[in-house]
């Protein structure tokens, strides 16, 4: 996963390496394993504002009702976690995921 600030907003890129290693542990997924996922939070508080599949390498998408899962959101959890720890958000974390999570 790859992980930028963007002022009051940071977006995490879920690689189609990272996906496909996800999809692998969540049966009836959902997704399209040729995609990678571009999730947007908040950076004060870590709420997601915007989920975006990139197809055909950067065409950006809408997600489809198929992928608008179960799958997805835990994802979007994981993507989260992930951006805020890979940019030290610890405000988010500790909102957002509470004190265990801030352990990194």
């Amino acid at each position: 996963m790859i992980s930028t600030l963007e002022g009051s907003t940071y977006s995490v890129l879920v690689t189609n390496g990272k996906l496909n290693e996800f999809a692998a542990t969540f049966p009836c997924h959902g997704l399209d394993l040729d995609s990678e996922y571009l999730f947007q939070f908040d950076a004060r508080n870590g709420d997601l504002v915007e989920v975006t599949a990139l197809r055909d390498g950067e065409r950006p998408d809408d997600v489809s009702e198929q992928e608008d899962g179960e799958a997805l959101r835990v994802l979007s959890e994981d993507a989260g976690l992930t951006g805020a720890e890979q940019l030290g958000l610890r405000d988010v974390i500790a909102i957002r995921y509470g004190e265990p999570a801030l352990a990194f």
